[in-house]
Formats: C-alpha cells, structure tokens, sequence
C-alpha cells in the first residue's frame, strides 16, 4: 500500500473534485462545513485513509509565499506529526495519517474541513476528504491497439470500480511513445462507475516530419500500470501497441541517365499500401545532389525527388553509379537507381559517323557486313564490322525507304516513293528502277525473281502488292485484310511471308504464300512488330509472346506458346535470335522511359532473362552496370 499512496500524491484536485461531485451523494458525506472560502490561488485536496498510513501532503497557495502556517483545529482522526510549518515558494507539506473513525463508518467519501492560517494571509479552508475504502474491485482495459494514421482521434483507456467500495486510481507507468491526458489519468470512482482516458501516439517521440528508419519501428509494444487500492490488484496492466500500419513502396525508375547535358531529373517515390512509409536515401554518387533525402509518405501519397548532377565533379568519359533508397516496406525494403552521366566526346574507337538519316538497316551474319540505307545523300552503305570499315557504297536515284536482300544475297531491292530499285550485289551498283504507285513501307523477296510490298500508312485497306524484278509485271494478293503501313518478313526455311499492320489494332497476323502470291490466313491479333527465329520456327513480337509459326498456314486459330520473362509493361523494340548460343538479344522499348537504353539477353530453353547491358546512343555499353566498349 505504501507504494499507491507515494503515486496517490500526484492526484490533483482538478481530477479528483470532478469525480467526487459528480457522483451519488449516497456515497459522498458532508461534515459541518466553514463559510470561510478558499482564495484564488490557493488550491489543493487532501484525500486519506485509515488504511494507508502516514504520509506527506502538499499544499499549495500562490499568495502565501514563503509565510509560516499553523492549523488551529485538527479533527480528532487525524493524526498531524506537527500543526506548524512553512510556505516555501508557495508550497507545504504535512505529515499525517488518519484513525478509524466511527462516525464514517460507512463506504463512502467524507468532505471535512482544514483550516489553515497563513501568516500575513488569513484563514482559508483546504478540502479534506477521509476516505471509508470499502472494497473496490478495479477492472481496466486489457489491450489497446493505436494506428498512427488516426493519431488525431486516440483511443480511450477504460478504468471501472467493480466493487462495493471506493476506488482509489492513478496511471503511474506508460510508454515514452504515447500521450495519456494529465487530466484524467487519476481519480476516485464509486461502485460501479467507469471512466475514460484518451490515449494518442507522443508527436514528440514520433514526429513524422523528422522521422528517419532508425528510430522507427513497424510495431511498439509496451504497458500501461495502473495502481489502485484495490488491496488484491495493487497494480493493474493494460498492454498497448502502436501499428505503422503496411506501407507499400512502388518505384518507377531503375535508371536515370543524364546523357552529355542533362543537369536535372526526377524519379518518384510512392506509397501504395495502408500505412505510413518512411524512406531513406543511404547512399548516392558524390557528383549528383538530391533535393531531399529522408521522409514520409501516409497511403497513396507520393514524392517528387529531384536528382542534381555536377558535372564539374566527373571525369571525362562514362560515369556510373547508384542511389539507394530504404523504406520499412517489409517485401520492398531497398530499391536502387543507376545514375549515369557522360561527359566530353566519348571513346571515338567506338564511334562510326554516318553522312545522312538512317532509314532502314539489316545485319548480314554470314558475311559480317551491316547494310545501311540512308536519305541525304540517298544510298546504300556496306559496312564491314569485324574490318570496321566502309565496304562499299551504291548511290541511290532516290530517298530510300526500306530494302530487302535476297536469299540467294545475288539482289538487294531498295524502296522510294514510288519506285522500287533493283541492286546487283556483285558490280554494287542499281542495275534497273521499276515504277510503282504509292511510296513503298516495306518490301520483301518472294520467290523466282518476285518482290512484295506494302503501300504507306495514306492508304487505307489494300492487298499486297507483287512485282518480278526481271520483267516488271504486277500483281496482287487478294483479300489480304492489309492497310498501308503494314510490315512484312518472310518465314526462313517455309513458303509464307507474315504481315502485320504497325498502325491498327488489332494490328492482325497475315499469312501468304510466297511461291503462288496467295492470301493463305488471318488471325484478329496484335503483334506489332515482329521477329523470326534463325530457323523459322518461331515467331517473336513487340509484347513478348512466343508464337509457333508452323500454326500459321491451316489452323484458325493460335495463341503464344510462352512469353519472354522481362520486366512487366515493357516492349521489345527490337529482337535478333542467335542460334550459335540459343540466346535472344532483346531491345527494350519502354513507354516512360525512352532514354532508358536496355538490352537483355535471354536464353531460349525457358525465356529468362541471364545478362543485362545498359547503353547509350554514344556507343558505350555497361554489362550489369559496368561500362564495357563494344567488341
């Protein structure tokens, strides 16, 4: 008992008189009362018991000072060590306890009167209350469950008084990380009464606008001691924690590439879950500033961070390296963001400048030679890889638009509006230019000396277009479901040439026959572009599916046969198979992030990604992040 009179002293008269007043006069018992008032700035109550033994009192009177004091009329119960003493700095104590009293025999709280005279003051009264304890019976709340998102509102701490007698309590014990309002964390309850007291998280111990991971936890656990007079409970537990709640980090950026003069980007942090996400930049490239590099985010909430590059910092050449982002995202706890930047000319061994704009390019394997068609000056470039030198040249009669070389690699034909242009490889010169309506999209070589092709995107729906590149005549696929703007490739090893429409959706899978110049089959599909297998057995389009072309003469119906295991909502811009090492080499075409230059190898036994090289348009490549030159 003696440790819940030692917290019983910091029990208030504001909280105490509320809660007596309040309650039923059946339990509050009121002695011969003095008409002397008590001053403004004197305050106090004095509450005891006969079963609580002696203890020290204060009493507090702004007015009286540092004046001595006496009690002229003590009541006989209460026992004083001394009716004497002194104010210092306006606060005294008195050392009493308090004897049975037969006249408050009865459960109940009894208001008596102290008087007190000051020196140079007056007389004033301090309530008394003699308590008759009873047996109270307190119950509290066992758990109590806080989320920071609601800390506005809190959580209410039920205290009742089960008993038949007066309960006496006091919160005397809580953790540092929440608030519990002073003003109803003691008090006295009657039988069968309850109270309440509001419980928030401590702003202070966990404030959100400094907030860092270090201090901050997922989940707080901790109590909250209650001591009462409630002789078989002393002290009564209540478990309390304090949720986060289950935040969620989404990112939309794994790169971010300054190029040669680029000061500063952007990526943005988000949080897609119920819960508040703290985040934390720990690590970061000494040449680049961040416009901040700690917070919050409550649920759906995100942040602009702004990525500053100094380039006065870097060496010439590629730079690269990374920023780490930590959050408390227990399936997301770190992402990292490559940073590269360039600076001066780049390694010129590396670099082959090209006279003129690319329109169409196709890789020679068998003879290492990269065929460039290019307007201004209008050509043909063979260039040599392994010699990394100009093959030769063909000068051109007009813009080119697309070619195609024949499989025999006898004939290059060579597209333009209007005209279709007939190379020999072997005297790399135009050996004949043949009239056509329309510019041509693209072309291809069909068979015993016969080209296709496909109109430009003015013309709406059309067939494919045939011509012999020997004696000029025409001809048509009918019902070819086409519209200009259509690509075409022939399938290696079979008979069929495939079309798809790169600027209608669904773009459609078009089948004809190389040899007759027939429409064979049509499938309500969108590939957009697409690619072949070395062998023909496969096709591959700009959404990753795998498609087996041996399905595409006879069957009506067809459906991808596996998917390339890239990243989600990102296309292939362009696909080479090498069949010497089973592998694909994909482009990645990404619709946020076009700068983003990424190739991924992918293995073709179950089409997962095994190598991943970053480059940029000034011919250097990283592998896995390293810088590497091309071979």
């Amino acid at each position: 008992m003696k440790t819940f009179i030692k917290h019983l002293k910091r029990i208030t008269v504001g909280l105490i008189l509320p809660a007596i007043f309040s309650c039923s006069n059946d339990f509050l018992r009121e002695d011969n009362m003095s008409l002397l008032l008590t001053p403004e700035g004197t305050y106090n109550t004095i509450s005891i018991s006969p079963e609580w033994g002696s203890g020290d009192y204060p009493l507090y009177s702004r007015e009286a000072g540092n004046a001595k004091f006496s009690i002229p009329d003590v009541p006989h119960w209460l026992n004083i060590s001394s009716t004497t003493g002194q104010f210092v700095n306006g606060t005294a104590y008195i050392t009493c306890s308090a004897s049975v009293c037969d006249e408050f025999a009865e459960v109940g709280v009894y208001s008596v009167t102290l008087i007190i005279d000051i020196e140079g003051v007056g007389k004033y009264v301090f309530p008394l209350y003699y308590i008759t304890e009873g047996t109270p019976d307190i119950s509290a709340t066992e758990t109590l469950e806080l989320d920071i998102l609601n800390f506005d509102y809190g959580k209410s701490l039920n205290v009742a008084n089960k008993g038949e007698g007066i309960l006496v309590w006091n919160i005397i014990d809580f953790p540092e990380w929440i608030t519990v309002n002073p003003y109803s964390s003691s008090g006295i309850l009657f039988p069968y009464e309850t109270t309440s007291v509001n419980i928030t998280y401590n702003e202070d111990f966990i404030s959100l606008e400094d907030i860092s991971l270090d201090k901050i936890k997922d989940k707080y656990t901790g109590k909250i001691i209650i001591a009462s007079n409630d002789k078989k409970k002393p002290q009564t537990v209540t478990d309390v924690i304090l949720n986060i709640g289950s935040p969620s980090a989404r990112y939309y950026t794994d790169m971010i590439d300054f190029e040669r003069t680029e000061t500063v980007l952007s990526f943005y942090t988000e949080n897609f879950g119920d819960g508040i996400l703290i985040w934390q930049i720990e690590d970061y490239p000494e040449w680049i500033t961040l416009s901040q590099t700690h917070g919050f985010l409550t649920s759906y909430g995100n942040i602009e961070i702004r990525v500053t590059c100094d380039r006065s910092k870097l060496p010439a050449g590629a730079s690269s390296g990374e920023i780490t982002i930590r959050t408390n995202d227990p399936q997301n706890p770190v992402h990292r963001i490559t940073v590269k930047c360039r600076n001066g000319n780049g390694n010129s061994d590396n670099v082959f400048p090209i006279n003129g704009t690319v329109t169409d390019a196709q890789f020679d394997k068998n003879a290492d030679i990269l065929y460039l068609a290019t307007s201004q000056p209008n050509r043909l470039l063979a260039y040599d890889v392994k010699t990394k030198s100009t093959a030769y040249e063909t000068d051109l009669p007009n813009a080119p638009t697309c070619f195609s070389i024949s499989f025999d690699r006898g004939k290059i034909v060579v597209g333009h509006e209007g005209k279709i242009s007939v190379i020999d490889m072997t005297s790399q010169k135009v050996e004949k230019v043949m009239e056509v309506e329309n510019i041509v999209y693209d072309v291809e070589w069909g068979a015993d000396n016969w080209c296709c092709y496909t109109p430009g995107t003015t013309v709406d729906h059309c067939n494919l277009k045939w011509i012999n590149t020997v004696s000029g005549e025409l001809d048509e696929s009918g019902n070819s479901y086409l519209y200009g703007g259509s690509i075409i490739r022939k399938i290696p090893g079979q008979d069929y040439i495939i079309a798809s429409q790169l600027y209608l959706s669904p773009s459609g899978i078009t089948v004809f026959d190389s040899q007759t110049r027939e429409y064979v089959n049509y499938f309500h599909k969108s590939i957009d572009n697409f690619w072949l297998s070395a062998d023909g057995t496969y096709l591959f389009d700009s959404y990753n599916n795998v498609y087996k072309t041996s399905a595409f003469p006879s069957q009506t119906e067809v459906s991808p046969v596996a998917q390339l295991k890239t990243e989600q909502y990102v296309y292939a811009k362009w696909i080479d198979h090498n069949p010497a090492t089973g592998n694909l080499w994909v482009l990645r075409n990404n619709y946020y992030y076009d700068n983003n230059f990424k190739v991924w190898q992918v293995e073709t036994n179950d089409y997962t990604v095994v190598k991943t090289l970053f480059y940029d348009e000034y011919y250097q490549t990283t592998i896995d992040g390293e810088y590497k030159e091309y071979p």
